[in-house]
């Protein structure tokens, strides 16, 4: 097992920096803003909250809005289970462009909201999702960025998202 957490930890340490290694200004700010419109899962509960008034999706629009909730209690339960260290507390040396994130690293939470709404985005819409994971993408991408999260917790919340989200969408269906 600990062979497993040190190869593990290898790898990202060594993905994260590469990540770092494409450090420019103009990236920085792109990054930053893609980190800060994933802030509290805020875009995609507007998301929500817009398909529910204005569309005929009313009902994918509360699906959404119940996902992001879903998956930041699921999100609070890992996160208390592993409580890692950030990479910007174990390398201090390194600067970070946004204030430090509170709470543990492991799962990013901006990743798992991102792929949660991304997954029901797509459950209701082809193309709507296909836009959507894009932008998770790049939300979880500027949070390697930043230097905020290692690749195994970006990995995690892909995963925890996903699941909350292929979890959601059959009660949803039944229920409506």
């Amino acid at each position: 097992m600990e062979f497993t957490k040190v190869r593990t930890q290898h790898i990202d340490n060594k993905i994260l920096f590469k990540v770092q290694g494409l450090r420019r200004s103009t990236l920085d700010k792109i990054m930053t803003f893609f980190t800060h419109i994933g802030n509290g899962a805020l875009v995609w509960v507007f998301t929500g909250i817009y398909i529910t008034l204005f569309t005929q999706y009313k009902y994918h629009g509360v699906l959404l809005i119940v996902t992001i909730i879903m998956t930041a209690f699921s999100n609070v339960f890992i996160k208390s289970r592993f409580n890692r260290l950030r990479p910007c507390d174990i390398y201090k040396d390194v600067p970070i462009l946004i204030r430090r994130p509170m709470g543990s690293s492991l799962p990013s939470g901006h990743t798992a909201s991102s792929f949660a709404s991304a997954t029901v985005l797509l459950h209701m819409n082809y193309t709507v999702g296909m836009i959507a994971l894009a932008l998770a993408f790049i939300i979880s991408f500027s949070r390697l960025y930043l230097f905020v999260h290692f690749p195994s917790d970006i990995l995690l919340g892909v995963l925890s998202g996903v699941v909350v989200a292929l979890i959601n969408i059959p009660i949803a269906v039944r229920l409506v």
